[in-house]
């Protein structure tokens, strides 16, 4: 038979076990909640990591397209200064031609006017002898005006000779009409030579020049901003682990097995060089230099077909691979004599196609990789890293 304390304990144990539950309830909701939370704030920074590596290779598109641009403007720029070069010397030697003309010129037709006025004189005064001869004066004047005998013995001669030579007047004659001819036609190539080179003025071509050298200078300061802008977007991506991809590169033939096409560190990157190594380079570089020891190897970074294999300016020698889809590959500075390939041949990833060497503009050994995509040279460094290949290791 139970008691009323046995009911109030039975109540109170009753009571514990509901607040006991009640707080293993509560400690577990609690326990979900923080996990929920924790889940939560996870999910959160996932997202915001993920959106700041969007932001980041949105940005490195942007600016990859602003170098692409810049460069583009530059070429132009480079292609307009350099025909502007060639139009100010082309007038300034048309100038001096001109001048040289006009004063060849101008002494031919002095000279012609001079001969076609003795000529002139002289078959004037051989006419009039002759007329003299025929109607007896020059006797006359040779008896009568009191002359010298060494005088008169002169004319007497004169006149002997002139008998000899009265057949010869036409002949003559028309010397003295072609020597005036000359002159004439001299003396108006003159008047036309001097008008010509008044014309051939510099001003318009040096002022075309120096517009495009103002247009050159600021497409340089645009071009090494935007480098330097992707630059930091490039290395933003490096810093949260993703590889950068520019407009040019869209993965072309990133199944393919590539190559480090040479071994050694990094001596020259890609993009604008506010001190140039060795005079005659240009201001911007379009490959990456991998520092090596003379003579080691240089491979084919992937399969494809040697377009160019010789010398090529300041590249020295040169070998470029097709490697189809719009990619090339391209290989500067190599060792002389230590080409191993020729235009036509097939080659392999990894296959040795030359030698390291520093012919052309080369301050020392060292192999200049170069990629164009679609005909636009782009950084090989982001390119090899998009297919598993660290240049300068």
């Amino acid at each position: 038979m139970s008691t009323p304390t046995d009911g109030v304990a039975r109540a109170a144990a009753e009571a514990a076990a509901q607040a006991a539950a009640q707080a293993s309830a509560q400690k577990s909701g609690n326990a979900r909640a923080a996990a929920a939370q924790a889940l939560k704030a996870q999910l959160a920074a996932a997202a915001r990591v993920a959106a700041n590596r969007a932001t980041a290779q949105k940005l490195s598109v942007e600016r990859s397209a602003a170098l692409a641009n810049a460069l583009t403007r530059s070429q132009s720029a480079q292609a307009v200064l350099n025909t502007a070069h060639v139009d100010l010397e082309s007038r300034r030697a048309s100038q001096v031609t001109a001048q040289g003309r006009v004063s060849l010129v101008h002494r031919l037709a002095v000279e012609a006017s001079k001969t076609a006025a003795a000529s002139t004189r002289s078959f004037a005064a051989l006419a009039r002898k002759l007329a003299q001869q025929q109607s007896g004066a020059v006797v006359a004047d040779v008896f009568l005006g009191g002359h010298s005998l060494s005088n008169m013995l002169d004319q007497l001669s004169t006149l002997d000779q002139l008998n000899h030579v009265t057949e010869n007047i036409q002949t003559i004659q028309a010397r003295a009409q072609a020597d005036t001819a000359r002159a004439v036609k001299l003396n108006q190539q003159d008047a036309e030579t001097r008008t010509a080179a008044s014309t051939a003025s510099v001003d318009a071509s040096q002022a075309t020049l120096d517009a495009a050298t103002s247009d050159f200078e600021a497409a340089g300061l645009a071009l090494v901003t935007a480098a330097s802008q992707a630059a930091t977007a490039a290395a933003t991506l490096a810093a949260l682990g993703v590889r950068p991809i520019t407009l040019a590169d869209v993965g072309q033939l990133s199944d393919q097995g590539w190559a480090n096409p040479a071994h050694g560190a990094i001596s020259d990157a890609y993009g604008p060089r506010p001190v140039r190594p060795i005079p005659g380079v240009g201001a911007f570089h379009f490959g990456t230099d991998i520092g090596a020891s003379c003579k080691s190897p240089v491979l084919a970074a992937t399969a494809g077909i040697v377009r160019a294999a010789s010398a090529l300016g300041s590249y020295g020698n040169w070998i470029l691979i097709d490697h189809g889809a719009g990619v090339e590959t391209g290989y500067a500075h190599l060792a002389a004599g230590d080409t191993l390939v020729a235009v036509g041949d097939h080659v392999a990833a990894g296959q040795q196609i030359a030698s390291v060497g520093s012919t052309g503009l080369s301050t020392g050994c060292h192999t200049h990789i170069e990629v164009r995509v679609d005909g636009v040279r782009v950084n090989p460094q982001p390119f090899f890293l998009n297919r598993g290949v660290d240049l300068g290791n």
